[in-house]
């Protein structure tokens, strides 16, 4: 498996869904990873009713993931940027 680019990969995204016509709004961008969660949440009922596999549920996390980015990326903000400073609050919490 090779590395990844994060930041890259939000531009290639957020570029992919320029040209599918989604707007470029806020509200829009950042919406859609909650319309794509509700997918992982659908998936995953499947799953446990044996009409779907771990492999649906994962197609379905991935496109929060990419909805997340391309939401960092309308909000100008590199998603490594975003991913280390709230890694650096949440790793400290404790139980």
């Amino acid at each position: 498996m090779h590395e990844l680019d994060l930041n890259a990969l939000a531009k290639d995204a957020a570029t992919h869904v320029d040209r599918l016509g989604i707007a470029r709004e806020d509200w829009v961008r950042l919406a859609k990873i909650a319309e794509e969660a509700g997918e992982v949440l659908g998936a995953l009922n499947k799953r446990d009713r044996q009409k779907a596999t771990t492999a649906d549920v994962l197609a379905e996390l991935g496109d929060v993931f990419l909805a997340a980015l391309v939401a960092a990326d309308q909000l100008g903000v590199p998603p490594t940027q975003v991913i280390a400073e709230r890694w650096a609050e949440v790793s400290r919490r404790r139980p």
